[in-house]
């Protein structure tokens, strides 16, 4: 019996023939492997949004970011008077309205969504390391902890200030430093006095001096 192209091409959906030599994940056609290579182990982003200009690795990954400069909000929250452009916006959206809470066995840290529960659970407890660095072979659960290691060996640093020379290799990092350009608060240490101009470096300051009892 001779299969029509159709079904031919429906049963190759179970056969997840296609391998991934990075990371020997499976995949169902030719085409499909193709495109996780070029999202996940590349830096290839082909298609431009022409209208803010961001890039995207995939023809998918596009079309969901071009919903963001559609007027029309087709995604109604049932609980306010929210209404999203994309069903992963109202669904985020919704975590404002969960009254149950989801606490992480790991670190007793609480979070208002099953999904952001997951993301932390991967980001920060999960001991799988899928994504390697090519100058250290240094692993790493998320990409994008990856990419931020790699800038430390090529001297990458894409987040300029717009007030000094300065560049720094994450966000934060920028977010932090552009507050001392203007009037800053400052976080100053009970123990030694010594006063920081960010939360992060007054948390990460350890203090030599014994408080008074």
């Amino acid at each position: 019996m001779v299969l029509k192209a159709s079904m031919r091409l429906h049963l190759v959906k179970h056969s997840d023939r296609y391998v991934c030599e990075t990371c020997s994940i499976r995949c169902n056609s030719r085409s499909t492997l193709q495109q996780h290579i070029i999202t996940v182990h590349t830096d290839i982003k082909n298609h431009v949004c022409e209208t803010c200009g961001k890039c995207f690795s995939s023809k998918t990954a596009i079309n969901v970011h071009l919903k963001i400069h559609q007027k029309e909000r087709g995604y109604a929250c049932q609980s306010c008077n929210y209404a999203g452009r994309t069903a992963s916006a109202l669904y985020i959206h919704m975590s404002k309205h969960a009254k149950e809470t989801h606490c992480c066995e790991v670190c007793a840290k609480i979070f208002k969504s099953a999904r952001n529960l997951k993301d932390h659970l991967r980001r920060v407890h999960s001991k799988e390391k899928k994504h390697q660095c090519t100058f250290c072979n240094k692993k790493f659960v998320d990409k994008y902890m990856m990419t931020v290691h790699m800038r430390t060996h090529t001297g990458v640093r894409p987040y300029k200030c717009n007030l000094c020379d300065k560049a720094f290799i994450r966000s934060d990092s920028l977010k932090e430093h552009v507050v001392t350009h203007g009037s800053r608060k400052l976080y100053p240490c009970k123990q030694c006095l010594k006063k920081f101009t960010t939360r992060r470096g007054f948390r990460r300051h350890s203090c030599i001096i014994s408080p008074v009892v």
